[in-house]
């Protein structure tokens, strides 16, 4: 007859012989352990046939084998064991202790936010699940905010305080409800067209956006990644008055494309002088465009993307009707691309 006595996690189990033709085994863990299996002779389980944590044999005729194994009890943390705690100017409350997740409570606020996917507080890493109703109260400064692909929801009222808000990373594969800004620039970035949020029109999936549409508004436009878009157009009010007697009506302008087209509300399709000859007076109605040159300012025929420009457009009584052009002008790009 063979006997063993197993231990494991300075947890044992003990035998108690009782008598010629029985005997009992106890099984005695230490204290903050448990009996996790006990196995007769590889296939039989006698813990449901445990009494009083022991187990009786009758007549034994031949070798027995028994393993036991025992576990240390573990006492699992809740979430209220673990105080909010703050990384980055971010607030995170914990919400899971088994499967290590966090919410972020609020946020400082900054003009750039970047939500992470794990953070690391108290020896383990938290993934980020969830961003809570008010998390962003604060951020009226707020341009940008990513956030990744673990956060699946927002709340409605997420981004309300957020006026400045000029765009958003959304990473995760479900679609984006949260009520934005009246930015009628807001740039979105989402993996699916799906995921797009309603009523914003300047949306990049997987790097393009298909039409990019640019308007004056004093919140401005903020492009967080490169991306391609296949149509570009950028709206602007021309109000100022264009006297003869000196250098009045310029303004500036700087855009993030190449320039094909651009278009009066009501003259239709205009150019720069410098890119007019007397036939092309005829089709197109001019405007004034400046440019750098070698030793200053000189006259532009086109727009460049990234170049710097003075503009102004005729507005004056001692122009003829036509040839004035104060009013709503679009100009626009076929393909562009943000770098």
């Amino acid at each position: 007859m063979r006997f063993e006595t197993i231990e494991l996690r300075n947890a044992t189990f003990t035998d108690q012989w009782g008598g010629d033709a029985t005997y009992t085994l106890q099984f005695v863990p230490d204290e903050g352990s448990h009996l996790a299996s006990a196995t007769l002779n590889d296939s039989i389980d006698l813990k449901p046939l445990l009494v009083d944590s022991a187990y009786t044999f009758g007549q034994v005729t031949t070798d027995i084998r028994v393993m036991a194994v025992f576990q240390t009890d573990t006492v699992l943390p809740t979430p209220t064991d673990y105080a909010d705690f703050v990384v980055d100017g971010l607030l995170y409350h914990v919400t899971d202790t088994l499967l290590w997740q966090t919410e972020v409570l609020s946020a400082s606020d900054r003009q750039h936010l970047v939500v992470p996917q794990q953070v690391a507080q108290y020896g383990h890493d938290w993934t980020v699940t969830a961003v809570s109703d008010t998390a962003f109260a604060a951020c009226t400064s707020l341009v940008s905010v990513q956030l990744p692909a673990t956060v699946s929801t927002l709340s409605p009222a997420s981004f309300v305080h957020c006026s400045a808000l000029s765009a958003i990373d959304w990473q995760a594969n479900a679609p984006l409800l949260a009520l934005l800004s009246d930015n009628p620039n807001l740039l979105v970035y989402v993996s699916d067209s799906a995921y797009a949020p309603s009523g914003v029109g300047n949306v990049v999936v997987g790097g393009v956006c298909s039409h990019l549409t640019l308007t004056d508004n004093p919140i401005g436009f903020y492009a967080l990644h490169d991306f391609t878009a296949y149509t570009a157009v950028y709206s602007h009010t021309y109000a100022l008055p264009t006297p003869i007697d000196g250098s009045h009506g310029w303004e500036t302008l700087t855009l993030p494309f190449d320039v094909q087209l651009i278009s009066h509300e009501t003259r239709g399709d205009i150019a720069p002088f410098a890119a007019l000859d007397d036939e092309g007076f005829a089709l197109r109605r001019p405007f004034w465009l400046c440019g750098p040159g070698e030793t200053g300012l000189r006259r532009a025929a086109a727009i460049e993307a990234y170049v710097p420009y003075l503009i102004a457009m005729p507005n004056h009584p001692i122009y003829l009707g036509e040839y004035r052009l104060a009013g709503m002008v679009s100009i626009c790009q076929t393909p562009t691309q943000k770098t």
